[in-house]
C-alpha cells in the first residue's frame, strides 16, 4: 500500500532501521510473505550511501501459526472426541481380558504357588495373597489328593509333556468345586525342573449336570423294578441316593395319614457321619408337625435353607430344629393330584448346606416319584407312573434326549428334539439317530458313539441337523440301561450354542477393539494373531506379521522394550499402560500406552500384548500446555492492564471529588451548591463504573476475596433501607419492608457484599419505579434443596414497568440495559451482573419474576445458618469519642508526583488538621534521606512514581533500621486485591485507595501521628 511505503521510506530515510512484513507474488503468479529488514549505510559525513536489505519468506510460518490457530480452534473437539475412543478403547480391552476366565497358575519345585490370577478367588473364594506361597495339595480333596500326585507324577517324571485331569477342589466356605487341570513342567536355561505351571478350569456345572443325569436315570430304573410289598425298600433305596448325592446327614419321608393330621408312616436314611441318636427321627417331638402341615397348606412349596435364618413366624420350628443340632434343612411337600400325602426333607448336622436351584428341582422330582410310590391306591399303575415322572424329567430340561434300541434306532425322545429340530414324533419313530445329523459326518458320528461305549471317547462333537437345515452345536454323550425292561442307549445332546457364541464375542471384541493386540509366544515372540487396528496403525500386511516377531520387523524403537517385558511377567509383575514408541512400517513414530499379560492357548504359552495409540493425545497435551500457558500470558496481561486503568482514571477523579468534598464542605452559594452536586454526583457515577468493571473482572478471574460469616438478615437490610432513604423520598416512593419471624433468621455470607448486593437490588427498585411508587422488601424459608440444609430467600419488589419475558433472559448480562435506549436513568449496566456473580460465589442464587405493567420482583436465595454465639452478660457500651484533630501536632511526609493530589491532601490537613506540618516529595530519588532528615510521624506513599516505583521505595524504608519504625500508608490509584495484599505482607500499615475518603483519611491522621 502506498501509505504504508511512504512510511518506509520515511523511517529509513531519517536514518532509521525499518523491520515489518509483506505479502508479495512471484513472476509465476503464486503468493508468498516476506520478512524484511531494510537497514541505511551512512558515511562518515552522515550521509545514506546506500541501503542493506535482507528478506525472508516466511510463507510457511504463516501457514504453521495459522494450522496453530485452527488447530486451537478445534481442540477441544478433538480432545473430547479422543477421550471417547479412549474410553471406547478402554471398555473393549477390559471386554478381552475377562473373557480369560480359567485361572492361570505357576508354582514352584516344591509345588508351592507362586502366581495365581484373580479367577483363583472367583473359583474357590481365597483370595491371591492369602495362598501365594501355600502347598497346592492343601486345596484339593483329601479323598483326591493321592489320585493327583499320581497322575502328576509321570509330568515331574518327564515321561509325559503336560498333564490334564479333574479333581475336587475346596472351597472357602468348606464346600468344594470339580476342577479340570491342565499343567506342564516348567524348565530354567540350564533344562532343570523349576516348577509346574498351567490352568484350572471350573468344570462343576458340568459335572454336576452329569452325575445329576446318571442318578436320575439309574434310580428312575431301579425304581421301574420295584412292584407291591417292596415299596417300601423302594423308599429306603431313594432316600439314600437323595441324602448320599446330595450331601445331606438326614434324609426323610413323612407320609400323613388320610386325614392329614398324623404321621403313618416314616422312612429315613442317615449317613454313616451322623450316629444314630442324632440322627433318630423320634427325638423331633410331633407337635412340630402340624405347624409344618399348615404351613405346606399355604404355599405350593416351602424350601428352607439354614435354620438359622428362618423368619420370625418359625421361632417354635427353629428352637426345636437347633436343639437337635439340624443346621441347615430343605423342606418340599408331596402330593397326588394335589392332595398333600406327605413331605421329603433333608437337613445337615455337621454343617450347614444350601442347596442351589438344580439341586432343588432334583428334589422336586424325586418327590414327584416317591408320591407314586407311596400311592397305595394306584398300585397296579406304579411302572406307568413311574415312566410318566421320568418322562416328565424328560421333558423339562432343555438338553436333546434321545432312547435308542441296540441299532440306534429312536425309540423316543423329549420335547426339545420335536420342539426344536422341527421333526415330528412319526417322522423319528423307528428312524436311525443319525439322520438328525449332517449327511457327510454321519459316518463321523457313528464312530464316535461306538467309541463313547466302548470307554475310549468322553463325548461327540457333531452338531444336529434340524427339519429345516440349520445347524445346532452339541456335545453328545450316550449311556446303555434299560426302558420297557429291553436294554436301551440313551443319548443327551447338550447345545454349546452360547459357548460358541462366547467365542465368537471374543474373536469380535479382539479384531474389532480400537487398541492394538496382538498374541505372540512367550518364548520365542513369534506373532500368533494380531488384529485390524494392528493392521491399520502400523501398516504391515496380515501375512507381513504373523510368523514374524517385534525384532525382525523393528516395532519398537528400544529393542529392549519386548525382553524387558516378557522378563516382568516371567516374574508374576504386571505390566500395565507402560508408555513406549512404536515405529510404523513408512517410518513415522507412534506412541502407545502399553499393556500385557501371559495367557495359556491350547498347550501354548503366550503373551498378550495390548496397546493403545496417545500419539494423537500426547500431542494435543503438548498444545493443551501451550494454549495454557498463552492463556496465563493473557490473563497476567489483563491483570495488569486493569491494574494501570484503575491507577489512570482514579489518578484524576482524586483530585476532582476531593476538592468537590472539600468544596460542599464549606459555605456556598446556592448556584455554587449545585454545581459542587453536579461535580459529586458525576465523579461517584464515574467511580462506580470504574468500581463495577473492576470488580466484575476480579470476580471472573478468581481473586475474590470472601469473609463468609452468620449475617443477620433484618440488621443488613434495615441498614441498607436506611441508605436508600434520602433516594426514595427524592421520588415520593415509599419502601417498607414486611415483618417476619424470618427476619431474624442468619444467612451464611459475606456482610461486606451482601450490604452491596442489597443496595444494588433497592436503588434499582427506585431508579426504574414510578413517581410515588412503592418498594417492599419480604424474606421467605424456602424448602430445604439437600438434607439439612435451608435457604432463605430476600424479595424486593417495585411498582415499576415491568419486564418483558424476552428481556428477563437479558437482566444479568454484563453492560445489558434493558429499556436504556428510551430511558435517561444513568447505569453501567454491570450492578446486576455483579451482584449475580456474589451471590453465585456464597453459594447462593438470584432471579427476577415480573409481569410487564404490573412491576418486578428480584430475589436472591442464600443457605441459612445458625446464629453466632452471643455473651450472656454483655459489656457496657463503648464511648465513641470524636478525634480532637485541631490539637494534633506531627509531621507527615507525603511521596506524590501528582500535583492535584498534594493540593488535596495540603488542603485536608490545613482545614481539618492545622497543627500538622507536611513535607511533600514528587518522586522516589533521595526518598531516604528525606525520611531521615525530617523523621516524620507518618510517610504516605504513592505507588507510581518516577524513578524508583513505590514498591521498591517502602523496601528501603523498612531496611534503614532509623526509619523502619515509621509507619507507611500507601496512598494509590491501584485497587487491585492482589496488589494491596501485596504491599501490605510487605510491611506497610495501611492501604488508601483513591479517590480518598475524607474521612477515612482523618481516621488515618488520628491513628499514628500521636503528637
Amino acid at each position: 500500500p502506498k501509505e504504508e511505503y511512504e512510511a518506509l521510506w520515511q523511517t529509513i530515510g531519517s536514518g532509521n532501521v525499518w523491520k515489518g512484513e509483506f505479502f508479495n507474488k512471484r513472476k509465476n503468479g503464486t503468493s508468498f510473505w516476506v520478512s524484511s529488514i531494510i537497514s541505511p549505510v551512512i558515511s562518515e559525513d552522515g550521509k545514506i550511501t546506500h541501503y542493506i536489505a535482507i528478506q525472508e519468506d516466511i510463507t510457511e510460518v504463516k501457514q504453521a501459526n495459522q494450522e496453530i490457530f485452527d488447530l486451537n480452534t478445534n481442540l477441544e473437539k478433538k480432545i473430547n472426541e479422543r477421550t471417547l475412543q479412549l474410553a471406547e478403547s478402554e471398555f473393549n480391552y477390559r471386554t478381552v481380558i475377562e473373557n480369560v476366565k480359567e485361572v492361570i497358575f505357576k508354582t514352584d519345585i516344591d509345588g508351592l504357588w507362586v502366581f495365581l490370577n484373580m479367577a483363583w478367588e472367583e473359583l474357590l473364594g481365597y483370595s491371591v495373597g492369602e495362598s501365594i506361597g501355600s502347598f497346592f495339595l492343601d486345596y484339593v480333596h483329601p479323598d483326591d489328593r493321592q489320585r493327583n500326585m499320581d497322575l502328576f507324577l509321570p509330568l515331574l517324571n518327564r515321561e509325559k509333556d503336560y498333564c490334564r485331569h479333574t479333581v475336587r477342589c475346596l472351597t472357602k466356605d468348606g464346600g468344594f468345586r470339580w476342577v479340570e487341570v491342565f499343567a506342564r513342567l516348567g524348565l530354567n536355561d540350564r533344562d532343570e525342573a523349576t516348577g509346574t505351571y498351567g490352568t484350572l478350569q471350573d468344570i462343576t456345572e458340568r459335572k454336576r449336570a452329569q452325575d445329576f443325569e446318571d442318578e436320575l436315570l439309574e434310580l428312575s430304573l431301579q425304581l421301574t423294578g420295584f412292584r407291591g410289598h417292596e415299596i417300601a425298600g423302594a423308599l429306603d433305596l431313594s432316600l439314600k441316593k437323595i441324602g448320599s448325592f446330595l450331601e445331606a446327614d438326614r434324609a426323610y419321608l413323612f407320609e400323613l395319614d388320610r386325614e392329614g393330621d398324623t404321621m403313618s408312616n416314616t422312612h429315613e436314611w442317615c449317613n454313616s457321619g451322623v450316629s444314630p441318636e442324632i440322627g433318630n427321627l423320634q427325638k423331633i417331638p410331633c407337635e412340630i408337625l402340624p405347624m409344618w402341615m399348615a404351613k405346606l397348606r399355604e404355599n405350593e412349596n416351602i424350601i428352607i435353607r439354614r435354620v438359622s435364618d428362618l423368619p420370625d413366624s418359625w421361632n417354635t420350628e427353629r428352637e426345636i430344629l437347633e436343639a437337635q443340632g439340624i443346621q441347615s434343612l430343605a423342606v418340599i411337600p408331596v402330593s397326588i393330584e394335589g392332595i398333600l400325602i406327605g413331605f421329603v426333607g433333608l437337613d445337615s448336622v455337621v454343617k450347614p448346606k444350601e442347596y442351589q436351584t438344580s439341586e432343588i428341582n432334583m428334589l422336586m422330582v424325586w418327590s414327584n416319584m416317591l408320591a407314586s410310590l407311596i400311592n397305595n391306591e394306584r398300585k397296579e399303575v406304579l411302572l406307568d407312573q413311574t415312566r410318566q415322572n421320568y418322562e416328565t424329567f424328560f421333558n423339562t430340561i432343555d438338553d436333546f434326549l434321545f432312547v435308542l434300541d441296540s441299532q440306534g434306532n429312536i425309540i423316543h425322545t423329549n420335547k426339545t428334539v420335536i420342539e426344536r429340530l422341527g421333526y415330528s414324533v412319526e417322522e423319528l419313530n423307528k428312524q436311525n439317530v443319525l439322520m438328525v445329523h449332517p449327511e457327510e459326518r454321519r459316518e463321523e458320528a457313528g464312530r464316535i458313539v461306538g467309541e463313547m461305549l466302548a470307554g475310549t471317547a468322553n463325548f461327540c462333537p457333531v452338531p444336529l441337523l434340524t427339519k429345516a437345515g440349520d445347524l445346532v452345536p452339541v456335545e453328545t454323550r450316550v449311556k446303555t440301561g434299560f426302558w420297557d425292561g429291553k436294554s436301551v442307549i440313551f443319548g443327551v445332546s447338550k447345545d454349546i450354542s452360547q459357548i460358541k457364541l462366547s467365542e465368537e464375542k471374543f474373536s469380535k471384541a479382539f479384531q474389532s477393539n480400537a487398541a492394538l493386540i496382538a498374541i505372540t509366544g512367550f518364548e520365542d515372540g513369534i506373532f500368533r494373531d494380531i488384529n485390524d487396528t494392528f493392521v491399520n496403525t502400523l501398516g504391515y500386511s496380515r501375512n507381513e506379521v504373523i510368523g514374524s516377531t517385534s525384532a525382525k520387523l523393528n516395532l519398537f524403537s528400544d529393542p529392549k522394550v519386548r525382553h524387558t517385558i516378557a522378563f516382568k511377567i516371567g516374574q508374576n509383575v504386571p505390566v500395565r499402560d507402560i508408555e513406549v514408541r512404536a515405529n510404523r512400517k513408512d517410518g513415522t513414530i507412534m506412541t502407545g500406552l502399553f499393556s500385557a499379560d501371559m495367557i495359556l492357548i491350547g498347550n501354548d504359552l503366550c503373551m498378550l500384548t495390548m496397546m493403545v495409540d496417545i500419539t494423537d493425545r500426547i500431542r494435543a497435551e503438548e498444545e493443551i500446555r501451550k494454549a495454557r500457558a498463552a492463556a496465563e500470558k493473557a490473563d497476567l496481561s489483563k491483570s495488569e492492564f486493569l491494574s494501570r486503568m484503575s491507577h489512570e482514571l482514579r489518578t484524576p477523579l482524586n483530585s476532582i471529588l476531593g476538592f468537590a468534598q472539600l468544596l460542599d464542605m464549606a459555605e456556598l452559594q446556592p448556584g455554587q451548591k449545585k454545581g459542587v452536586d453536579h461535580i459529586m454526583r458525576s465523579g461517584k457515577h464515574l467511580l462506580k463504573m470504574i468500581n463495577e468493571v473492576l470488580e466484575i473482572s476480579r470476580i471472573e478471574s478468581g481473586r475474590l476475596s470472601m469473609n463468609l460469616e452468620p449475617v443477620q438478615l433484618n440488621a443488613a437490610i434495615e441498614e441498607m433501607l436506611g441508605t436508600v432513604q434520602p433516594l426514595a423520598l427524592n421520588r415520593n416512593i415509599k419502601i417498607k419492608l414486611t415483618v417476619s419471624a424470618v427476619n431474624q433468621l442468619y444467612v451464611m455470607a459475606d456482610r461486606q457484599l451482601i450490604h452491596q448486593i442489597l443496595l444494588n437490588l433497592l436503588n434499582n427498585a427506585i431508579k426504574y419505579n414510578r413517581e410515588g411508587g412503592f418498594v417492599n422488601v419480604s424474606t421467605m424459608l424456602m424448602p430445604a434443596e439437600e438434607e439439612g440444609v435451608s435457604v432463605i430467600r430476600v424479595n424486593v419488589s417495585d411498582t415499576g414497568p415491568g419486564i418483558s419475558a424476552e428481556n428477563i433472559k437479558k437482566v444479568f448480562n454484563p453492560f445489558e440495559r434493558i429499556g436504556a435506549e428510551i430511558s435517561e436513568i444513568e447505569g453501567s449496566g454491570l450492578g446486576l451482573a455483579v451482584a449475580k456473580k456474589l451471590v453465585e460465589n456464597m453459594a447462593g442464587n438470584i432471579g427476577v419474576d415480573s409481569e410487564p405493567g404490573k412491576g418486578s420482583t428480584f430475589w436472591i436465595e442464600l443457605p441459612q445458618c445458625d446464629a453466632p454465639l452471643v455473651s450472656i452478660q454483655k459489656s457496657e457500651s463503648i464511648m465513641i469519642m470524636e478525634s480532637q484533630l485541631a490539637g494534633i501536632t506531627g509531621t507527615v511526609l507525603y511521596i506524590e508526583d501528582d500535583t492535584s493530589n498534594i493540593e488535596l491532601v495540603e488542603e485536608i490537613l490545613g482545614t481539618h488538621c492545622p497543627g500538622i506540618r507536611l513535607i511533600t516529595k514528587m518522586d522516589g530519588e533521595k526518598a531516604v534521606e528525606i525520611a531521615q532528615e525530617f523523621v516524620p510521624d507518618l510517610i504516605l506513599l504513592d505507588l507510581n512514581l518516577p524513578g524508583l516505583p513505590g514498591a521498591e521505595i517502602l523496601n528501603l524504608f523498612l531496611a534503614d533500621d532509623n526509619i523502619s519504625k515509621i509507619p507507611v500508608v500507601i496512598v494509590s490509584a491501584d485497587a487491585m486485591p492482589l496488589q494491596m495484599q501485596k504491599l501490605l505482607d510487605a510491611g506497610a500499615r495501611q492501604y488508601l485507595t483513591k479517590p480518598l475518603n475524607v474521612i477515612e483519611f482523618l481516621n488515618i491522621i488520628d491513628e499514628y501521628v500521636v503528637g
